[in-house]
This record gives structure tokens, sequence and C-alpha cells, in this order.
């Protein structure tokens, strides 16, 4: 793989991120939907990851004051299990962490194994459990795992 670049989205870039979404979850967010966080809601932001000019991952995240909610971790099929989802997150803190973000939360379907794992390796844990509240494939339901990863605002790197 060649080198991955971190960049923030663009208006361009919405229409890419949704084909990305369309590869990667069951109830994909729009186009219009991306459009919308990269461009109008002053609050959410899109940061991209990409190799050889192509969109590989992406993350959509919500910030509110020094709470920052990650809503969106996706990263094309062909280049999971390469450490792009944990170079999204860690370009997130190295980022939010210093402009005052203390507090990070997300939540995953219970069944997603691989994006637990990988959350609890970039410092998150679990903080409760939304019951039933994912949509399965076979009719099913299953739970939504909360998780949140906290920093010390008076230790951080970058803090007074």
């Amino acid at each position: 793989m060649e080198e991955l670049k971190i960049r923030r989205a663009e208006g361009a870039d919405a229409a890419a991120a949704a084909a990305l979404e369309a590869l990667c979850f069951s109830c994909p967010w729009t186009e219009e939907e991306l459009l919308s966080d990269i461009e109008e809601n002053t609050v959410t932001d899109v940061i991209l990851a990409e190799t050889g000019g192509a969109l590989v991952g992406y993350l959509d995240i919500l910030t509110i004051l020094d709470e920052c909610d990650i809503r969106r971790v996706a990263v094309h099929p062909a280049f999971r299990r390469q450490g792009i989802a944990l170079f999204l997150l860690e370009a997130l803190f190295r980022e939010a962490d210093p402009a005052g973000v203390h507090r990070y939360t997300l939540e995953v379907r219970e069944s997603n194994r691989g994006a637990l794992a990988l959350y609890r390796q970039a410092g998150f844990a679990e903080n409760g459990r939304r019951k039933d509240y994912y949509d399965r494939e076979d009719g099913g339901k299953e739970d939504a795992i909360l998780m949140e990863r906290k920093t010390d605002p008076e230790n951080r790197c970058g803090g007074k």
C-alpha cells in the first residue's frame, strides 16, 4: 500500500464517501447527508484516509465543546486489517486532544468483534448498551455497545 494520507473532506468528496458507505454499512448514509456533514453542519467533520489518490476510509465526527462523538468509521473492505481505522483515530486524537477534547464516544454492534478489538486498542472502554438497537439481516435484533475514551485534560500532550 502506498503512503496513507489524512485530510478533511471537501464537498467534492461526498460522492466517494457515499460509495464507501454503501460498501460498509447495511443502512448507508446518502451523499446528501454526508455533504451536509462536510459543508453545512458546523459541529460535524469528515476526515478521509487516502492512498494512491483513492479513498480507503473515513471518520464522521460530531464535536461539541470538549466531547467528540465518532458517528462513522468506514474502511474499504479491500483495505481492512491494515491499520487504516486506527491511523484515522490516532490522527483525530492528535488534533482534537490539544484542541480541548477530552471525551470520545461511539457505539458499535455487539457482533462486530473486529471493531470492538480496534476500539479497545485505541483506548476505548465499554460504558453501556442499547438493547436490541440494531436490526440484523436475519430479522433479529442486536445490542449496540456504547464505548468511551477519556483523556486527562490536565496531562494530555499539548495541554497546560
